[in-house]
């Protein structure tokens, strides 16, 4: 099992991994979490973007096979002017893997790359959004 840099041959996964898990959060979070009719076919470019982009950090995890079983994206930005953390704040603004009982390896393994790559960027920590009403993920504390 191994964790690396997204490639446009991961999108494709990524956009089925992150459907999978909207249309199980949907029942928990019916307006937010509502899927529209297109979501899918409307988020492979915007996931082809992000993986494109370098100021973006989207990572996979692999399985034993090679099958990609999550995924983490993460950018580095300056925090609101309401807050004062000392430097650019980072966010996760998505984040799942395949099945629960992956959060504390797969999901773990994600959590530990994006937050080095916000390091290495000067963030002074991570945040995520997570609807994870359904999920015991990886501690989010530093």
């Amino acid at each position: 099992m191994t964790v690396r840099e997204a490639t446009p041959t991961d999108v494709e996964r990524m956009a089925d991994l992150a459907d999978s898990k909207r249309r199980q959060y949907e029942p928990f979070a019916p307006v937010f979490q509502r899927p529209a009719a297109n979501a899918h076919q409307v988020h492979l470019p915007w996931l082809a973007r992000l993986v494109a982009d370098p100021d973006v950090g989207t990572f996979v995890h692999e399985d034993d096979s090679g099958g990609v079983d999550g995924f983490v994206i993460i950018t580095v930005a300056p925090a609101p002017p309401v807050y004062d953390p000392g430097g650019p704040t980072s966010l996760i603004d998505d984040f799942t893997v395949a099945q629960p009982d992956l959060w504390p390896s797969a999901g773990a393994a994600l959590l530990d790359t994006a937050r080095r790559w916000a390091k290495e960027r000067r963030s002074t920590g991570a945040s995520t959004v997570r609807a994870g009403c359904v999920d015991r993920g990886p501690s989010l504390r530093p």
